[in-house]
C-alpha cells in the first residue's frame, strides 16, 4: 500500500535523527504546523491556503524529498491546480494572484484584517472628500465659462479646466531598480490596486527595474542582499537582515 503524505515526512525527518522541535526552530515555523502535515492534515483553521502550501512546501524541501511529486500530492489533496508559486522563506506567493503584502505571523493576520476594516472607511471618505472638491471647482468653472462676454476669454478658461483636470488625473511615474549583493527572492506590488510588478529571484549582482506608479509595497527574504536604486540617484536600503518587507512612496 502506498505510504500517505504524512507518513513519508516523518520516516523521512525519523531517518535524519531530527525532531519536530528541531525542524520548527530551523524553519522558523510553529510546531503544530509539522505534526498536522505528518497527521495528513492540510486544512488549518484561520491559515490561508497559501500560507499553509508555503509552509509545506519548506519542509519537504528541507528533508530533501520530492519536491515535485509531493506537491502534486498535496495540490490533489487540497483540490489546487498547482501554480508555480515563489517561496519568501515561511511566505508563498502564488502566481497569478494580487496577494501578499508583507510578512505577518499567523497571530497577526487577524489584527491586521480588523486594522483594515478600521483604515478602508477613512480612505473613502479622503476620496469622497476629493471628488467633492473637484466638482464644486468644475461647476465654479463652468458658471465662469457662461458668464464670460468674450469668447476668446471662454476659451482660456476651457482649457484652464482641462489642464487642472488633467493634472489631479495625471499619474506619477518613477523608474526603480531592485540591485542584489547576494541571490535574494523579491516581490513588488503596487499598494493601490494590489498589481504585482515582479516577482522572483535576483542572483548576486543581478539588477531588475520596475517602473513605478505611486506607492510599492516589496517583500524580500535576505534585506541584508538588497538595495533600491531611485531615478534621482539615491539608494535605499532595507533596515533588517532576514525575511521583511519596505514601502517605497
Amino acid at each position: 500500500m502506498q505510504q500517505t503524505i504524512g507518513e513519508r515526512l516523518q520516516q523521512a525527518r525519523q531517518r535524519q535523527g531530527l525532531s519536530l522541535e528541531d525542524i520548527a526552530t530551523k524553519l522558523n515555523v510553529r510546531k503544530d504546523l509539522l505534526f498536522k502535515f505528518e497527521s495528513n492534515e492540510f486544512a488549518i483553521h484561520n491559515l490561508p491556503k497559501i500560507y499553509i502550501r508555503g509552509f509545506f512546501r519548506s519542509y519537504v524541501k528541507f528533508l530533501k524529498l520530492n519536491e515535485t511529486a509531493l506537491l502534486s500530492e498535496y495540490e490533489a489533496i487540497m483540490g489546487e491546480e498547482g501554480p508555480t508559486a515563489i517561496s519568501l522563506g515561511h511566505l508563498q506567493i502564488e502566481k497569478g494572484e494580487p496577494t501578499v503584502h508583507d510578512e505577518p505571523s499567523i497571530t497577526e493576520i487577524d489584527s491586521q484584517e480588523s486594522s483594515a476594516k478600521f483604515v478602508k472607511p477613512i480612505f473613502q471618505f479622503i476620496y469622497f472628500k476629493k471628488l467633492i472638491w473637484i466638482a464644486v471647482a468644475l461647476l465654479s468653472l463652468l458658471l465662469l465659462i457662461i458668464c464670460w462676454p468674450s469668447s476668446k476669454s471662454s476659451l482660456e478658461i476651457s482649457e484652464i479646466k482641462t489642464e487642472e483636470t488633467t493634472s489631479v488625473l495625471k499619474p506619477v511615474y518613477e523608474e526603480i531598480t531592485l540591485v542584489a549583493s547576494e541571490t535574494v527572492q523579491v516581490f513588488v506590488r503596487q499598494e493601490d490596486n494590489k498589481r504585482r510588478l515582479f516577482a522572483g529571484t535576483l542572483n548576486k549582482n543581478e539588477k531588475h527595474s520596475i517602473v513605478k506608479e505611486g506607492v510599492l509595497q516589496i517583500s524580500f527574504s535576505e534585506g541584508d542582499y538588497l538595495s533600491i536604486e531611485r531615478s534621482d540617484g539615491t539608494t535605499v536600503r532595507p533596515q533588517k537582515s532576514g525575511r521583511g518587507w519596505i514601502r517605497i512612496q
